[in-house]
């Protein structure tokens, strides 16, 4: 099982935002020294571009000695499929790299869920009944079963990698994982300006006590900030909408 980290420059609404500062360090380097945290993974690798775009990215991610694949720049389901074949992978975890909040130990608990029952599912993943907040979105499958998506996924399909497994629950075996309590309102992703200036100032919030070698993304501590914070969670509520990825 490894966890393939999605990134890129070209993001359409927030050019670069992956090389933007939160909590001192860019983005996407404090989204992947969190996921380093989680134990029951035998990989870590961020899967870009080959556009020349993703050149800076790939710079910073070699200065910080962190693993990457470069593959088709629209295709993103091939990109996945060639990465997990090149690491051998059985199962691939997958997480966006606009998400600075990921919460390793809810990854390592959706990756148990998987591992436990892998003889009976082929995917399980946050997405389908969004009960986390819109940040801590992980999905966990097979590598067979993206194999086999390949060859009939067609356009949105192959661009955000996994719809045509959710979408196609006769053919596929779908689990969802649930959070006791629905955090769906909240949003913990980078899309926007909005967005970066809301997770800077959670970040110096988050960040301002937590102990070497500990992770700091813990979900019930992001909470307990917004909660006892409204005027953060204003900064980009205006981008808050329901979020449906349930079958269709």
């Amino acid at each position: 099982v490894g966890i393939l980290v999605q990134a890129r420059m070209g993001s359409t609404r927030l050019p670069g935002k992956v090389l933007e500062s939160i909590g001192g360090e860019p983005l996407i380097l404090r989204t992947v020294r969190e996921l380093m945290h989680v134990t029951n993974v035998s990989v870590l690798q961020v899967v870009t571009t080959d556009s020349p775009k993703d050149d800076l990215l790939c710079g910073v991610l070699t200065d910080a000695q962190i693993d990457y694949f470069r593959g088709d720049e629209l295709d993103v389901l091939h990109r996945y499929l060639c990465a997990a074949k090149q690491l051998n992978l059985d199962a691939i975890v997958r997480v966006n790299g606009d998400c600075p909040f990921i919460d390793p130990l809810l990854v390592q608990d959706v990756v148990n869920h998987y591992i436990l029952r892998s003889d009976n599912i082929d995917y399980v993943s946050t997405v389908i009944d969004e009960t986390f907040p819109l940040g801590m979105h992980v999905e966990v499958f097979s590598v067979r079963v993206l194999a086999a998506c390949s060859k009939e996924a067609m356009g949105f399909e192959r661009e955000h990698v996994t719809p045509f497994i959710y979408n196609n629950p006769n053919r596929f075996r779908v689990d969802s994982f649930k959070s006791e309590k629905n955090f769906a309102n909240y949003r913990l992703t980078v899309d926007y300006p909005e967005d970066l200036t809301f997770s800077r100032k959670l970040a110096d919030l988050l960040d301002s006590d937590i102990k070497i070698g500990e992770p700091r993304n813990r979900l019930h501590r992001i909470i307990r900030i917004l909660e006892e914070n409204a005027e953060l969670v204003a900064i980009n509520s205006s981008y808050r909408k329901p979020q449906t990825m349930r079958f269709e």
